[in-house]
């Protein structure tokens, strides 16, 4: 009989199986990207083997992030990777974003679903999909938060890096992080060059 923790964003299942103890590592429903099958005396010593590893890739993975509020490409991967972390809005928002480049957040509503200027505040459509995923990353990969400048945490700055200093009237044109490409590249969400 197989027991189940989690510990951070993975889920650890380990038990006794031909008299050994097994561990397997999974994010999602799938093994972890580089783990294989822990072997030890005990489930239990598999399970902290198990733990062991996963606090080590960790701290590996911080050690590569170029701020604590943006993950790697490694790390937004694994995150897109998770059954209904990404769904199609945000798949067809991440490839026009991608196409576009810099953009508003405006402009990228429009792009993707023509014409808003009926909204009061069309930048929000952008701003909610954006912000909730960022929020969500941000708990799943244990990201710093980010403010906006007047404090506010600003959730979809975990996406996006956005040229605040051209802004007029609080809009300003934003790119997705080099990371967050690298990810949905290697997905195969987007395809750029």
């Amino acid at each position: 009989m197989f027991k189940s923790i989690h510990h951070g964003r993975y889920l650890i299942k380990y038990g006794l199986v031909n008299r050994k103890g097994k561990a397997s590592i999974l994010l999602g429903e799938s093994r972890a990207k580089g783990s294989d099958i822990i072997e030890a005396d005990t489930p239990e010593i598999a399970r902290d083997k198990a733990i062991g590893w996963i606090d080590k890739r960790i701290e590996e993975q911080r050690s590569q992030q170029r701020i604590r509020s943006i993950a790697t490409s490694e790390q937004y991967t694994e995150a897109f990777s998770v059954p209904n972390v990404l769904n199609e809005t945000h798949k067809r928002y991440f490839q026009v974003h991608a196409t576009l480049g810099k953009a508003t957040n405006t402009q990228l509503a429009e792009a993707v679903r023509g014409d808003v200027s009926h909204l009061e505040k069309p930048y929000a459509i952008v701003n909610q999909l954006y912000g909730r995923l960022g929020k969500h990353l941000q708990e799943f990969l244990n990201l710093e938060p980010m403010a906006n400048g007047i404090g506010e945490t600003f959730y979809l700055y975990h996406l996006v890096e956005a040229n605040r200093s051209a802004s007029i009237d609080g809009i300003f044109e934003s790119t997705l992080h080099p990371e967050v490409v690298d990810a949905l590249n290697e997905l195969g969400i987007i395809q750029t060059s």
